[in-house]
């Protein structure tokens, strides 16, 4: 809960919202995009999609963003990126990623 407290608000800046659509080459139902679904209103904006950055804002997790991923008919998808950073343990540059 300690690092939940350290993660300040979304920024929209970070934010990207969105509908999916058809693959006009795709096969069944991945040529049907959100609109094509007859419960949908017409020209409805309902976003299908979300994509943000946060960071958390600690010692440990300075400068690392968590990219987090979302959207109808979607896996969840949260991908952290780690910078070159001196290793506190052996004095040396790491990079990590964790998914």
């Amino acid at each position: 809960m300690k690092v939940l407290r350290c993660i300040p608000a979304l920024l929209f800046e970070n934010t990207l919202l969105g509908q999916y659509v058809g693959d006009p080459e795709g096969d069944g139902d991945a040529r049907l995009g959100y609109l094509d679904d007859p419960s949908v209103p017409k020209g409805s904006v309902t976003p299908t999609y979300a994509t943000t950055v946060l960071f958390i804002n600690n010692e440990r997790w300075e400068g690392v963003p968590f990219i987090l991923r979302c959207g109808k008919g979607k896996n969840v998808f949260v991908k952290c990126y780690q910078n070159n950073m001196q290793s506190h343990s052996y004095n040396q540059p790491v990079r990590k990623t964790f998914m």
